[in-house]
């Protein structure tokens, strides 16, 4: 019976990352801990993990999940780039970018399209190896312990936002879009750090397998 409890338990593991994605987002001037959040933090072992609540989608969702991962990452690295190249997109040319990828009817992908037909063009980011080493460590720390905490903003170093991504396919494309969208989350607040014409670098940071929610984590960490 502890067998089968434990197949069940990976199982339900495996079915969250399909099914849902959670985002958080933290910037020194606002959106401080947004969340979309579908299933309820629950306790095993001594480590937090995140339960499914009988849902398949959670409020504010139901719109963000049909977006087509395109392709997937084999490698942080890749990961990493492939991000820069989709923020990138969207920076340089929001109406063209919105004309073509945020033709959804959900009601967070309309804002996001009307907002971007009249939004003027900014600079674009660049990866800093500073900030993707700062971003990997605060994922793997999440993936070793849960939970949807974010790290503090190293302003020092010339962090000023963060954002995080939990669950969904290992893709640029498929994370920038539901960031940008940012259904359930009232500020908006991912959708603002990205399109922050003051920030020009952003890092990258990804671990699964462990106690991420929702078996995986993708951080991004902004500045300038």
């Amino acid at each position: 019976m502890a067998n089968w409890k434990g197949i069940a338990k990976l199982a339900s593991r495996w079915v969250a990352v399909v099914a849902t994605v959670f985002l958080a987002s933290s910037t020194l001037e606002a959106c401080k801990g947004d969340r979309i959040d579908l299933g309820e933090l629950g306790e095993s072992g001594g480590k937090k993990e995140r339960r499914q609540s009988g849902k398949k989608q959670g409020a504010g969702t139901s719109e963000s999940d049909d977006v087509e991962p395109g392709h997937v990452a084999e490698s942080n690295q890749e990961l990493a780039e492939d991000l820069l190249k989709w923020h990138n997109m969207a920076r340089t040319d929001p109406k063209g970018f919105a004309d073509k990828y945020l033709t959804g009817s959900g009601e967070a992908e309309r804002e996001c399209y009307e907002e971007f037909q009249s939004k003027a063009p900014m600079g674009k980011l660049e990866l800093s190896s500073a900030f993707c080493s700062y971003a990997q460590q605060w994922a793997d720390k999440r993936n070793q312990e849960g939970g949807m905490k974010h790290n503090k903003l190293n302003t020092s170093m010339g962090i000023f936002a963060e954002n995080m991504a939990f669950g969904g396919a290992k893709s640029g494309k498929a994370i920038t879009l539901r960031l940008l969208k940012d259904a359930g989350t009232p500020s908006r607040g991912h959708r603002k750090n990205i399109m922050n014409p003051k920030y020009s670098k952003m890092g990258v940071g990804y671990a699964a397998g462990g106690y991420a929610p929702h078996w995986s984590v993708t951080v991004l960490d902004y500045g300038k």
